[in-house]
């Protein structure tokens, strides 16, 4: 996937800050058994608020991928929060809403550490709100480039 983010406007006031995200999905990337027939895109405008310890993000978009040609709209809600200086926890529900499908969504809640200024590490733990969907856990490390 190749993808970029551009900010459009800075937090004003009770005004979000205000991006957009968007991603190429490149077939020749992916491994051969995972391949689509086709490229896919989506795009989701970013919004956010910030508080004194704390952090409200939404996004709204859409995308076209596994070869089908119509959209499925998708979102996320999410709220972090600071609770020591490295530490911090964050909850998120999101989803998606295709066209010609039903809608699908989701929760997750975990918490987050920062190694240094430029990398942080996390562990969550989410689920569907269907029953057919199970729980599962998941961990990261993140690499902020810096400017």
């Amino acid at each position: 996937m190749l993808g970029a983010k551009i900010g459009i406007a800075e937090e004003n006031g009770v005004l979000p800050e205000i991006g957009i995200l968007g991603h190429l999905y490149l077939p020749f990337l992916a491994a051969k058994e995972y391949r689509p027939e086709t490229v896919g895109v989506d795009f989701r405008f970013a919004f956010s608020h910030s508080f004194s310890n704390s952090d409200l993000s939404y996004n709204v978009g859409a995308q076209w991928r596994e070869d089908a040609p119509e959209a499925t709209f998708i979102y996320t809600i999410s709220y972090a929060f600071d609770i020591t200086g490295d530490f911090g926890a964050f909850a998120e529900l999101y989803g998606d809403l295709p066209e010609n499908d039903s809608a699908e969504h989701f929760w997750d809640a975990g918490v987050t550490y920062d190694v240094s200024h430029n990398v942080q590490l996390d562990a969550f733990i989410g689920s569907g709100f269907n029953n057919s969907q199970r729980i599962y856990l998941g961990g990261g490390v993140s690499f902020r480039i810096p400017e």
